[in-house]
């Protein structure tokens, strides 16, 4: 994940999406989701930072940015003329898991690098 890259520019970047880049990480997700090592790995890291979030003391903040997310996610589908409601509720869900984890911090990093993979082409993030 690049560093400088914060809850906040994440959701930035959300709201500016197409529906053509809705749809290509929506697919990337699923596609994600359909082989069991990509689920697994996705289940991994979401259960990673859901732990590290309660040792921090931190679900509420993370919470609150995860609500965050899914506003950007559904303002950029509203904006584009996106309807999809499963890539959109797929997508919002995602996009929350990703900044649950950017609240946890350093300590599950390659966690949220599992999470936020799908976003890197729409985000322009270093692979």
């Amino acid at each position: 994940m690049d560093p400088r890259l914060d809850v906040r520019a994440f959701c930035d970047h959300l709201t500016g999406m197409t529906a053509d880049q809705l749809r290509d990480v929506a697919r990337t997700i699923r596609s994600e989701f359909d082989s069991a090592d990509g689920e697994v790995a996705w289940w991994r890291a979401t259960v990673d930072i859901r732990c590290a979030l309660r040792r921090q003391r931190r679900s509420r903040l993370a919470s609150l940015a995860a609500h965050e997310a899914t506003g950007a996610v559904r303002l950029s589908a509203e904006r584009a003329g996106f309807e999809d409601r499963d890539a959109i509720t797929l997508l919002a869900r995602a996009a929350s898991d990703v900044v649950r984890g950017m609240v946890a911090g350093e300590s599950v990093a390659h966690q949220v690098r599992t999470l936020e993979t799908p976003w890197d082409v729409v985000l322009a993030l270093p692979a």
